[in-house]
């Protein structure tokens, strides 16, 4: 009887050490972790989209320590294809649990590099300190890959703190159509995934 082997991953960065590393590090805020048994909880997922859509470019636009950077850019390292371009003007501004408005991690250039290297992604993830406005206005100019509708997935994510600033005002607008409506996807964390 013939035995048959499986084709092993060039590479699997989600081993027990990783896992560690980013739940210590790219500290999760409400993703349904649970360190004391190395579950990413939305990590995973994040991880796992990518995996099987295989983008060519990711867009994130916020993280407060890099959670969701740090699970896509594996991903996409794992795929052996694409990069990473991180958006975050690096403020320091209160929301709704301290998450939502920026935690000031991303000034210093080195510190930035550094804390990517720890994850083996500083090749992968690139941080624009500019406001998403200011990223999309100059998108053309930054010799980054084409989006088009065929190839470009939107994913809002970030659990309920986010899908909650995103429904509330859209709640109020349907009981005052006066409200302010426009002003959620200001507030929502958002990731692109722009594939071919």
């Amino acid at each position: 009887m013939q035995t048959l082997t499986q084709p092993q991953p060039k590479t699997f960065s989600l081993d027990p050490a990783m896992l560690r590393e980013i739940l210590k590090h790219a500290k999760p805020l409400g993703h349904h972790e649970d360190a004391a048994t190395l579950n990413l909880g939305f990590g995973f997922l994040y991880y796992g989209l990518v995996r099987a859509l295989r983008p060519k470019h990711v867009v994130v636009v916020g993280s407060g320590f890099g959670f969701s950077v740090v699970c896509l850019a594996l991903a996409l390292k794992d795929n052996d294809e694409g990069v990473l371009s991180f958006v975050d003007p690096s403020v320091l501004k209160d929301g709704p649990l301290r998450t939502v408005g920026g935690t000031s991690q991303w000034d210093d250039p080195a510190q930035v590099r550094t804390h990517f290297r720890r994850f083996g992604i500083d090749q992968v993830v690139t941080h624009f300190k500019t406001t998403s406005a200011e990223f999309f206005a100059g998108y053309a100019g930054r010799a980054l890959p084409r989006h088009s509708r065929r190839d470009s997935y939107l994913l809002l994510h970030d659990t309920n703190i986010y899908i909650r600033e995103f429904l509330l005002p859209i709640a109020r607008a349907r009981i005052d159509p006066d409200a302010d409506a426009a002003l959620a996807p200001a507030t929502s964390h958002q990731i692109v995934i722009c594939g071919s």
